[in-house]
Formats: C-alpha cells, structure tokens, sequence
C-alpha cells in the first residue's frame, strides 16, 4: 500500500482502526479509497442507497433514526411547545425521548434551541468526518458538538475530541466560511436508546494531547508500515479480507 500525501487523512473510523491495528486500518484503506473533498462534504446518499450498498439491518436502522435527528427542529419547530408530541413520535419509544429532550432544551432557552447545523459534512487537510449536530453554548462564547449514539461507548470521549479538532481545523483552513463563529469548547453525546446526554468542557490539555498524539500517527502512515495485531482478530468483520492478504 502506497500513501500519497492526500491520502494521509482520516476518518474518525480510520482513526479508531488505526488505534485498534494498523492491519485493519490498512486494508478498510484500500477497499474505501479516500474521497476528494467536494464530493465527500456535497454528497448525501438517500436511505435507498444505503440498502442497495447491503448495509446491515442496525447500520440501516442508525442512519434513518439520524435522519430523523436530522430533519427535527425544521420538521417540528412549530410545534414543540405543544403538551403531546405528534402521533408519529408519540408511536415511537426513540422519537418520543428525543422529542422530550429537545422540548426540554427549548424551555430551557429557547433562543439556543436551533442548532447551527445539523450532519455537518467537514473535510480538512488531515482529517474528514460527519458531525451530528453543532450548537451555540449559551453559557460562554463557543460551540458545542453533540455526537447521537445507540448507547455509551469507551471510546465516545475520543471520538467527540476527534470531531472537536476537525471543527476548528476546519474553521481555521476556511476563513471564507462564516457558519462557524466560534471554536469547540463543549462535546457531548446524547444516547437515543435511553434519552440521556452527557455534555462535557473541553479542555486545552485534552485538545493538546489528542493533536500530538495525531501527528505521531499521521507521521507512521506516511512511512507505510502496518504490522498486524493478532490481538484485535477477535471481533474483526475484516478477518476474512486479512487472511487472504
């Protein structure tokens, strides 16, 4: 495997490969070639398209359950304040605590309600990911990110400083680009599954570490070496690909 300097840029799920084997991180490299940055931050695919590709049922139920995150506050902005949730949420366990959530964050402020946006697609020199929702802190001058998740994971933390540094990269390489005022200084999750967000500060220290230890990585891509560990073959969907390489 050949790394041209374009192609020396990750996904947060690259990113996680890579910590997890380098083996892996390899061969998912090869068979999803990096997109160039126009298409990746201009292309969205239709849910048909997502069946089409054979994505597996929990794959295809997580993309229509952030569809659905998605298109909220433009579809139900009219009609949060209502005592009960409209009959297709109320039916729904996962759309009802999301519309409980959101209508609480409204009264909360109804000023800060409306994210500043929504599935951002953001691609930087080293670095592309989706995030799922980017707010206004009312609390100090700066955004928040807010990752929708099934249920918590070990590495939720990680990921959201991942999508926090691309955002200010972002922000940083594309001056032009006036939707984003302020830099990341909030990350959180909110857990579909039980209704629940977990909102963190993000601290420079973190921030620091988590670039340092990027570059590091970055620099080992570049020198192409990917030595496999065997310790990771447990609960790889790659398994069968590593084996006949």
């Amino acid at each position: 495997m050949v790394v041209l300097d374009y192609e020396i840029n990750l996904s947060k799920t690259e990113y996680l490969y890579y910590l997890e084997c380098l083996q892996k991180f390899r061969i998912h490299r090869i068979l999803n070639p990096i997109p160039y940055k126009t298409a990746f931050m201009n292309s969205k695919r239709s849910t048909s398209s997502y069946v089409l590709r054979n994505y597996s049922g929990d794959n295809l139920n997580g993309i229509i359950k952030h569809s659905f995150f998605e298109t909220f506050h433009k579809k139900y902005r009219n009609r949060i304040t209502e005592p009960e949730p409209p009959k297709e949420i109320a039916s729904n366990q996962i759309k009802l605590l999301y519309w409980l959530y959101q209508q609480r964050k409204y009264f909360e402020d109804s000023d800060y309600w409306i994210p500043v946006q929504t599935e951002s697609r953001l691609m930087t020199e080293r670095q592309r990911g989706i995030i799922d929702c980017v707010e206004l802190c009312k609390s100090k001058d700066g955004l928040r990110i807010i990752d929708y998740k099934s249920e918590p994971h070990q590495n939720d933390k990680l990921a959201l400083v991942f999508y926090a540094n691309l955002l200010n990269n972002f922000r940083a390489e594309n001056m032009e680009y006036d939707e984003f005022l302020y830099n990341v200084v909030e990350i959180g999750c909110y857990y579909y599954k039980s209704g629940i967000e977990r909102i963190f500060e993000l601290k420079v220290d973190e921030l620091l570490s988590f670039q340092e230890s990027y570059q590091r990585i970055l620099s080992e891509i570049s020198q192409e070496k990917f030595p496999l560990i065997e310790t990771s073959c447990w609960n790889c969907r790659l398994t069968d690909v590593c084996k006949i390489e």
